[in-house]
């Protein structure tokens, strides 16, 4: 038992330090391009008013929602079959010929009924914003599948290289077409942007960029067989529809706030106008969700090739708690010094800083879920992934109808915030009597009601820089911190570990 034991805790300490490694260079690049891609949110939000900010916002929002139903939820369905006894390049080149015919069906429709489909989206004067989005979706999606395997195949430092160049060449356009004279002048000699605001110069920018990282990977296409294996194809697709609608359903849930502001705001009330000051002020609560998505790549492929490993379930609780109280942290930390982050924005976007903690929290809660999802990923029930996310739907969709129109944006970000504290619940009862993982709820409730408590504290100080209500904001969060590693004793060895062993080197 004891050795059974041991084993257990070297092989969950082999795979944290696989978790890490790869979220240390998942992180680090991802940030840094994040960060060149968030130079965008001031140098936007200082040239174009809310309501064409809102436009940007809109389209955005919209393609989020397309990208699902043109990937299948077929990045997950490649992990899955390309870790059992299935050759990788089988399963490589049947997923991308999936999504490959998918895309170019969604291409080719959008071409013909351009038009319609532009006075549907309120654009019919400008139905070439909507072919170039169209493009860019078509692009992104047949390098879905490449990307994956990148993950895969723990290239995770290409995968991110890739990824931030795809960024740096879109933020470097946006700074070259915006701020130069020649461009806005012969965007307009353009037969077909004669019409177009400068706000096309945004979606050009991002048409380019992702023109780019499909040529990267043309040695990747180069290998796709022709070879349809129609059995592999069908488990596939059974496999990856229902994540398809389940994450359907929750980008839908992330995204239905958007739309609510756009179409059910009074015109009086000037919608596209709140929607831009909505879609800066989550550019500010984002950052965290930075971190779930850097802590998703790095995690997705470990839960899958570790899934029949000794101990893993324990891996699994203790992530989930780590992850817990680091998104605690970046809330506590975004939200004590809010005063500096909202000089983000532009000034005409301030008015809606107040909605930041609530939608910090969200994003706790919606990182946390996918935490818990892991249950019925490896238990091959991702039907569950459907009800959960269309029963966080449906409560988005009702606390958005009947608040919007009153409160405007504030409704949407508390929409958000229930939705998904309402999918934790779920997927962690049902999950517990199907794939019963031993979570830590009493540590993981303290960590919640500490950061809390810390952050009405902080309320009762007045929003400033003062170097003094700064310095105290500092010493609470140190506080939260040392109060994880009193109550973490792993965690504090591990680290007391790693401080002794540099210290013995140093001499």
């Amino acid at each position: 038992m004891a050795s059974f034991c041991l084993t257990t805790v070297e092989s969950n300490k082999n795979l944290f330090r696989t978790l890490f490694g790869h979220a240390a260079i998942y992180g680090i690049s991802s940030v840094g391009g994040r960060f060149i891609n968030y130079l965008l949110v001031p140098y936007h939000t200082r040239i174009f008013g809310p309501a064409t900010y809102g436009i940007i916002t809109d389209f955005y929002a919209l393609t989020a929602v397309l990208q699902i139903l043109l990937t299948l939820g077929l990045e997950t369905g490649f992990f899955r079959f390309a870790s059992k006894d299935r050759s990788h390049a089988e399963v490589f080149s049947n997923s991308f010929l999936i999504l490959f015919s998918n895309g170019l069906l969604f291409l080719l429709f959008s071409s013909i009924f351009l038009h319609p489909i532009a006075c549907f989206l309120g654009y019919s004067s400008n139905p070439e914003y909507v072919f170039l989005f169209v493009l860019i979706l078509f692009f992104d999606t047949i390098v879905a599948i490449p990307f994956s395997k990148l993950r895969l195949d723990g290239k995770a430092l290409e995968f991110v290289l890739v990824k931030s160049g795809n960024i740096l060449i879109n933020v470097a356009l946006n700074f070259v077409f915006l701020s130069n004279t020649y461009f806005i002048n012969q965007l307009h000699k353009i037969p077909a942007f004669e019409n177009s605001g400068l706000v096309v110069l945004v979606f050009i920018a991002n048409f380019i960029a992702s023109l780019a990282t499909l040529a990267y990977f043309y040695r990747e296409f180069l290998r796709i067989k022709l070879n349809f294996n129609y059995q592999l194809i069908k488990e596939i697709i059974t496999y990856s529809i229902p994540l398809m609608i389940g994450g359907l359903a929750g980008i839908v849930n992330d995204m239905a706030d958007r739309f609510f502001i756009k179409y059910m705001i009074p015109p009086e009330q000037h919608p596209m106008y709140q929607l831009g000051i909505y879609g800066g002020i989550l550019k500010i609560s984002i950052l965290l969700n930075l971190f779930i998505q850097v802590y998703r790549f790095a995690a997705e492929p470990i839960f899958f090739t570790t899934s029949d490993s000794k101990g893993s379930k324990k891996f699994y609780a203790d992530s989930a708690k780590y992850f817990f109280f680091v998104s605690l942290f970046i809330f506590l930390f975004i939200s004590f010094y809010i005063s500096y982050f909202e000089m983000i924005l532009g000034g005409n976007y301030r008015s809606g800083i107040g909605i930041v903690p609530i939608l910090l929290l969200s994003y706790v809660f919606f990182g946390f879920y996918f935490n818990l999802s892991v249950w019925f990923k490896l238990t091959d029930r991702t039907r569950f992934a459907v009800t959960f996310t269309i029963l966080g739907l449906l409560v988005n969709v009702l606390i958005n109808y009947f608040t919007v129109p009153i409160y405007g944006f504030y409704g949407s970000a508390w929409a958000r915030l229930v939705s998904y504290f309402v999918m934790v619940v779920l997927s962690y009862i049902v999950g517990q009597r199907i794939f019963p993982v031993p979570y830590d709820l009493k540590r993981i409730f303290e960590y919640f009601a500490l950061s809390i408590a810390l952050f009405f504290l902080s309320r009762l100080m007045p929003e400033t820089t003062n170097i003094f209500f700064t310095l105290i904001r500092f010493f609470m969060l140190c506080f939260f911190l040392l109060y994880f590693l009193f109550r973490e004793v792993d965690v504090r060895n591990k680290l007391k570990s790693i401080l002794l062993s540099y210290g013995n080197k140093s001499h």
